[in-house]
């Protein structure tokens, strides 16, 4: 029996040649002018991937306007005028060697793309499709069947980023992987392209020069999140101004105003004599299969239980010292108000999570 053919996913898309070499055309050219519009024609792909497209065959009489497939002789079996290659083909060469340029030889030399991949206008329709349609999702169909054009989706977008990213660095060999240590936490930096046997050649100067380049590297990278933390708190402090002057509960004002942020905590210290602070000495007291429900229900004193899905007064109280360390009475609809700005603001949740440095990559 024949080796299972492996099901294709986001994950393995790039150790596919044909689909990588795809993708990466898409990345590398989808954003360029071609005619007047952009994103790639089933053509870009045949002239950068199918075998053969760059070096068409001679089949086509300029005499009697007629194309023969297949065929070997040079010359045309009606006429005998010396064949030439299609003016379609050729007009089509002629325009996109330019369109291509010098970067497609690159891609090629760096193993981006794959000549010859592609054996047929038929096997590319169906690695397009294959792209395009559940459930992988990639790309997507664009304009008119007379000018079909492929683009990346937006929301795939940054997948493929990353999935590149990495295909690149993992072109490298360990060899050729230097790591520079700082005295910060979780902070790492590393030099790709230096091999050991080469390092061995520095001197003691030329390696300080290294470390010193990659420490003003960290600092400038600092000063990028010092702005991005910046912009970050302006913009919560600019929405949560937005909720204190629209909400018509005075225990959600109360909570803005007295803490200056309605950022959910996500392990708060529980304060002694709050709920919270009395579930967490359960779970520490070695009850760890106690569930959050039943603690409640066996606190709660004959409290009636409100409409179906609303919280009861003892749920409620437990919410806000979860998120907020103190009881700020808040009603079941106060509690939904303040999940909706939650969910509604997600965007902005990480201004407080400083310790997510930011990252960055060079690689081609």
């Amino acid at each position: 029996m024949g080796e299972k053919r492996q099901k294709l996913t986001t994950k393995n898309i790039f150790e596919k040649t044909p689909y990588k070499s795809i993708l990466s055309l898409l990345i590398k050219f989808q954003d360029k002018d071609f005619q007047g519009k952009k994103g790639l024609k089933p053509l870009h792909f045949r002239y950068a991937l199918e075998q053969n497209y760059q070096k068409p065959k001679l089949t086509f009489c300029l005499i009697c306007k007629k194309k023969y497939l297949n065929i070997r002789s040079k010359n045309c079996p009606k006429c005998h005028t010396k064949l030439e290659i299609d003016p379609r083909v050729k007009s089509n060469i002629n325009q996109l060697k330019p369109f291509f340029g010098e970067e497609l030889d690159y891609l090629i030399n760096t193993n981006r793309i794959v000549p010859g991949c592609i054996t047929s206008r038929q096997s590319l329709t169906k690695f397009l499709n294959n792209l395009k349609n559940p459930p992988i999702m990639a790309i997507e169909k664009i304009g008119s069947n007379a000018d079909v054009r492929y683009r990346i989706k937006k929301a795939f977008s940054s997948e493929l980023m990353r999935i590149d990213n990495k295909t690149a660095f993992d072109s490298y060999s360990l060899d050729e992987i230097l790591f520079f240590l700082y005295e910060y936490p979780h902070r790492h930096q590393a030099i790709y392209g230096i091999s050991q046997r080469l390092l061995k050649c520095f001197t003691k100067d030329e390696k300080n020069i290294i470390e010193k380049i990659l420490g003003n590297v960290d600092k400038q990278l600092k000063k990028i999140q010092d702005v991005r933390d910046r912009v970050s708190e302006r913009e919560c402090v600019k929405r949560l101004n937005h909720f204190l002057d629209n909400t018509k509960s005075e225990k959600i004002k109360k909570l803005i105003q007295e803490r200056g942020i309605l950022i959910r905590n996500r392990y708060p210290p529980p304060s002694k004599g709050t709920l919270y602070a009395e579930y967490m000495e359960h779970k520490r007291s070695g009850m760890h299969s106690i569930r959050f429900l039943e603690f409640l229900k066996n606190i709660i004193d004959k409290e009636d239980r409100p409409t179906a899905g609303k919280r009861t007064v003892t749920e409620c109280r437990f919410w806000s010292e979860l998120h907020f360390n103190k009881n700020y009475g808040f009603s079941p609809e106060d509690i939904q108000e303040i999940e909706r700005w939650w969910k509604d603001n997600n965007d902005i949740m990480d201004i407080h999570q400083k310790n997510r440095q930011i990252s960055f990559a060079r690689y081609f």
